[in-house]
């Protein structure tokens, strides 16, 4: 779903600018590809790749529970944007294998859509034991990338 949304994000920018059907089909496939080489549960070495390009590795870490790894790598094809922004994470240890949240998780598909954009105070009054967590600390911050 994150790839096709991609995709069309793309299609609606680039389209109107006039850019050529070549350019759009590259483009729509190779974020196609990429989303699924991230998404796909196997450990690659990738090395200087990771610079240029997520990778399955990186985009474990955007998925760590630990929120000094976690709050990482949002990029969907290229990492250029997490260097300059100084969100990119590749630590020298193994990436996680237990991903996904520590915070509370609603079971309904719709109060899971709707959860991540109620003000805490309303989130209490659905879940009475639901206590925030913090999105990320001072000393959690990468250290600079060079920009």
């Amino acid at each position: 779903m994150d790839s096709l949304v991609s995709i069309l994000l793309g299609l609606a920018i680039l389209l109107p600018l006039g850019a050529p059907m070549e350019v759009v089909k590259w483009m729509s496939a190779i974020t196609a590809f990429i989303g699924m080489l991230t998404h796909c549960n196997v450990e690659m070495r990738t090395g200087v790749l990771n610079y240029i390009f997520n990778t399955p590795g990186l985009h474990r870490w955007h998925h760590s529970k630990e929120l000094h790894e976690g709050n990482r790598n949002y990029g969907e094809n290229l990492m250029c944007w997490d260097l300059f922004f100084n969100s990119f994470y590749n630590a020298d240890y193994r990436p996680p294998v237990d991903i996904g949240t520590k915070d509370y998780v609603p079971v309904s598909f719709w109060k899971q859509l709707l959860w991540p954009f109620l003000p805490n105070s309303i989130k209490k009054k659905l879940q009475p034991d639901f206590e925030p967590l913090p999105f990320g600390r001072e000393e959690d911050k990468p250290k600079r990338f060079g920009f």
